[in-house]
């Protein structure tokens, strides 16, 4: 048989030759000052140059050591003699790609901090990437129309971190786009499934409105009604809160399909009926502030917290028998 020397048959052997573009899995042979070889099982060994090397932030030598298996990417084919040249910035940013769309499909909850700021936006970095939250995605900015406000709330915003998710990922336009209130939706999903009814929990009021008045108990708004605000009758919830105020509220019934939360602060207050029992006995002469005047008498609060009616039948009726001048509210 001819004899055939061992670089004839290296020649033969059918390997695959890397494409400008690929993504490769190739382990540190050696690190020098300015290049790292690497073994990605093709004919020759690939290397990351110092220009690659150059743009990663301090020493990149005490994150890399002989034996690591690194993801790189091919930036030049080898040609005769030339060098199989790879970029591991490239690479480990592609490996952040794939990451993002794994985080995607599993709707993974991120925390994220802001970085940049632009018309549409925020940007926030992921990884070794930027992700990009449109102005509609930020609760804090999607009803804001005026253009200096919404300004001004992103430049508050630099630097702290949102909780978000991505809803879009395209590798080829390096486009990631993310939602905080997907996010958010996601964190009251999860607070709602905590909160049991009948528990007693402390909250911040964030608004009041005619019907009552809404309070944060933790990443969820619940309501407090007029009616179970206080136990004497409140006409507007401005009466007994303001907002900012802190307070403590039983959770008295949680609709996760609708996302309601229903809250009674009345239930953790006093009982000032228990409380006038023990104070007053039959008898007993006290003063009291008229509330209201009807028809039939005037309604009167007592120190202890409660209304009485005095009756028409019990008022000085020998000059006229209207309540009303008789006696005046306040």
């Amino acid at each position: 048989m001819e004899s055939i020397s061992f670089a004839d048959l290296l020649d033969e052997y059918a390997f695959n030759v890397p494409q400008r573009g690929d993504l490769l899995s190739g382990e540190v042979l050696s690190i020098f000052d300015n290049a790292i070889l690497v073994d990605v099982g093709a004919k020759r060994d690939a290397i990351v140059p110092a220009s690659d090397l150059s743009s990663f932030e301090g020493d990149w030598r005490k994150d890399v050591a002989i034996g690591d298996t690194l993801p790189v990417y091919v930036t030049q084919t080898p040609y005769g003699d030339d060098d199989l040249v790879v970029s591991l910035k490239r690479g480990l940013e592609a490996q952040d790609w794939v990451t993002a769309v794994e985080d995607m499909e599993a709707g993974t909850l991120l925390q994220l901090p802001i970085v940049g700021l632009n018309r549409g936006g925020v940007l926030v970095s992921y990884r070794r990437l930027r992700g990009f939250v449109p102005n509609s995605h930020i609760s804090t900015l999607r009803f804001v129309r005026n253009d200096e406000e919404r300004d001004r709330l992103k430049q508050g915003l630099m630097g702290s971190v949102l909780p978000l998710k991505i809803i879009e990922v395209d590798s080829q336009r390096r486009r990631m786009v993310m939602s905080a209130l997907e996010a958010e939706k996601e964190q009251r999903k999860a607070r709602m499934a905590e909160l049991e009814e009948g528990s007693i929990v402390t909250g911040r009021v964030e608004n009041l409105t005619d019907f009552g008045a809404f309070v944060d108990i933790g990443g969820v708004s619940g309501l407090i009604h007029v009616s179970k605000l206080d136990w004497r009758r409140v006409n507007h919830p401005s009466q007994v809160l303001k907002a900012g105020d802190e307070v403590e509220v039983l959770i008295e019934k949680v609709d996760p399909e609708r996302e309601r939360i229903s809250l009674n602060r009345q239930a953790v207050l006093p009982n000032p009926w228990e409380l006038a029992a023990k104070e007053y006995q039959e008898g007993d002469e006290i003063d009291g502030v008229v509330t209201n005047v009807v028809d039939f008498g005037a309604f009167v609060r007592v120190p202890a917290g409660v209304e009485g009616l005095v009756h028409l039948s019990e008022m000085p009726t020998f000059v006229t028998d209207n309540p009303a001048e008789i006696v005046q509210r306040g």
